[in-house]
């Protein structure tokens, strides 16, 4: 709706260490209180990650693997995170990804 108020509080916590500079192990925790959501949805969202970097060229490539989990779900679907929409249930998340710079 034009003109309405669209702040939605978060916190977001990560910590990670590089292990001979190549492996680094990482978790994350985060919580957002969203607005908007549809009518019987719960509007907190909490999602806990673990995940591991391996830095095989140093950043210019770079394989990441996490597992996140969603306790309560996530009442709107988040296509970048390729997570679906599944309010009021548990959700556990597997993501890869190879980033290459040339």
């Amino acid at each position: 709706v034009a003109g309405k108020d669209t702040y939605e509080p978060s916190i977001l916590v990560q910590g990670a260490y590089l292990i001979d500079n190549k492996i680094e192990p990482y978790a994350r925790f985060e919580y957002m209180d969203l607005a908007g959501t549809p009518a019987g949805s719960k509007n907190a969202v909490s999602e806990f990650s673990i995940g591991a970097n391996y830095y095989m060229y140093g950043h210019n490539l770079k394989l990441t693997g996490q597992v996140m989990y969603l306790p309560t779900g996530i009442p709107v679907n988040d296509d970048s995170s390729d997570v679906l929409i599944s309010n009021n249930h548990s959700e556990v998340v597997f993501i890869t990804q190879v980033q290459l710079l040339l």
